[in-house]
């Protein structure tokens, strides 16, 4: 029994032996390398490096190179000073608000807003110029007011509509100390029983 049991093992282990050994007979071997192609490709390769290296060092023609370049006229006739910039724009904004016909909290707000513009820009001397004339007016007082280099835009309160008018025409057709007065518009208007008057003064500082 037992050498039968031997025997169907080693008969299988011998077929599987012979079986592997037909597999591998009958793989096939694989292709040679062709080294003529490699050598072509490679050279071919080396052919293309040179040549690009070739048309790399080539110096640019001179127009393309005198393009390449910014053109610095144009360049210095674009650019704009940023505080006449900052000027056009509180000039603009000053004018809309005239003839919006503002109320007494947008004018108060819009001068803050632009005084934050202006920074260091502000005309404080004409904003101190313009305080003391009216201070110095009776039954005139100041709400806000804010002075550009070409603009002052001005908010006072009057006893009355006739007295704020006036007072209105006074800052455009009177002279005023270190201030040139070039012209003004002014709207007259009456908000919560109070009487104001909302003044712009186009301006150019006195020498």
């Amino acid at each position: 029994m037992f050498r039968a049991i031997l025997t169907f093992f080693v008969g299988v282990t011998l077929i599987l032996l012979i079986l592997g050994a037909i597999s591998t007979s009958l793989q096939p071997h694989p292709p040679a390398k062709d080294h003529s192609k490699n050598t072509q490709s490679l050279h071919l390769d080396s052919q293309n490096t040179d040549e690009i290296v070739v048309r790399s060092e080539q110096p640019l023609p001179a127009e393309s190179a005198n393009n390449s370049e910014p053109d610095e006229s144009n360049k210095n006739s674009t650019v704009q000073d940023p505080s006449d910039i900052t000027e056009q724009q509180v000039a603009k904004e000053i004018e809309v608000l005239l003839e919006s016909e503002a109320n007494l909290t947008n004018i108060i707000e819009t001068n803050i807003s632009l005084l934050g513009k202006l920074g260091s820009s502000a005309a404080f001397l004409s904003h101190q110029t313009l305080l003391r004339k009216i201070n110095s007016t009776e039954r005139i007082q100041p709400i806000s007011i804010v002075c550009s280099n070409t603009r002052c835009n001005v908010l006072v309160y009057g006893a009355s509509a006739d007295i704020a008018e006036a007072f209105a025409n006074t800052l455009i057709h009177e002279e005023i100390d270190n201030i040139n007065v070039l012209g003004g518009k002014y709207r007259i208007f009456r908000e919560e029983d109070y009487d104001f008057a909302h003044v712009v003064l186009e301006v150019t500082e006195a020498n």
